[in-house]
């Protein structure tokens, strides 16, 4: 193999590939633990069944709070979709965030805390809700009621 295959190779596997399948590359660990084309804080992997689910804690929408992640050098906002806490003490942020250079958003989980990397923008004023909502357990939310309609 020439000198030209392997670069054009080595371009495909890590620049081609993960953009057009993101999903198959996270699950092969390319991206778990925060390998990223930006300097970001430590990314939290996926959870696995054989580690134990954690407690997702969601806000609605429009009551989410906020974190303040370093992103090359840069303060960027990112509103927090959801907290999960594991057993052992752990805990990651869901947050969407727009990459510098970037003008769409993307999701990240990052550990909590990391010093000089996340910081709090803002609370939220509702307490947040557990897994015990249809749209998180994946069970049917409740059909319309039998009753009259007026």
């Amino acid at each position: 193999m020439e000198q030209g295959q392997v670069t054009r190779l080595a371009v495909v596997r890590h620049v081609v590939i993960p953009r057009l399948f993101p999903v198959l590359e996270m699950s092969r660990g390319l991206y778990a633990g925060g390998v990223s084309e930006h300097d970001e804080p430590e990314q939290a992997p996926p959870w696995r069944l054989d580690g134990g689910a954690p407690v997702a804690w969601v806000w609605p929408a429009g009551h989410r709070p906020a974190l303040w992640v370093l992103i090359d050098g840069r303060w960027v906002y990112a509103p927090v979709r959801a907290r999960h806490s594991y057993s052992d003490g752990r805990c990651a942020y869901h947050v969407d965030v727009t990459m510098p250079g970037e003008t769409s958003a993307v999701h990240r989980a990052y550990w909590w805390p990391q010093k000089d990397r996340l910081r709090v923008s803002h609370g939220s004023d509702v307490k947040p809700s557990t897994g015990d909502m249809p749209m998180v357990t994946g069970e049917m939310p409740a059909g319309p009621r039998t009753g009259r309609l007026r």
